[in-house]
Order: C-alpha cells, then structure tokens, then sequence
C-alpha cells in the first residue's frame, strides 16, 4: 500500500505542468509569500479565461458568417 501512495504521489507531481506560468507563480511565492502567489495564480487563471471568452467569440462569429454566406460558399466552391 505504501509504494501505491508513493505512486499516486509522484504522478500528481510529475504532472504538473511546469511553464512560464508556475516559474512566475513559484518564484512570486517565494520572494513575497504564499498570498502573492496564490494572487499571481489567480491573475494568471482569469487572463486565460479571458483569453478563452475572446476565442470562443471569434468561432461564434466565423460560424454566424459561415452561415450567413453559406450560399454564396456554395456557388463558388
């Protein structure tokens, strides 16, 4: 049971994904403190949900224009 909890443990770690956003996170923790990082964890969560709700407008209007046009699409292609 012991290497199973070891196992699990060592799985959830590796899969952490390091990048510029967990150096930022961890460095900022360690210069200012844990609330620091956890605000700078946050800031970086909201700017990707940000980013997100931007992309998933540019689909929604592709899609509507796509749809609009889809006979004219069709006449050329």
């Amino acid at each position: 049971m012991e290497f199973f909890v070891r196992g699990v443990l060592i799985g959830l770690l590796l899969a952490i994904p390091v990048g510029p956003t967990m150096v930022l996170c961890v460095r900022y923790t360690i210069a200012f403190g844990f609330l620091m990082g956890v605000v700078t964890g946050i800031g970086s969560g909201l700017a990707d949900a940000i980013y997100g709700v931007f992309a998933g407008y540019g689909v929604y209007v592709i899609r509507n224009f796509m749809h609009a046009y889809s006979f004219v699409f069709h006449l050329i292609g």
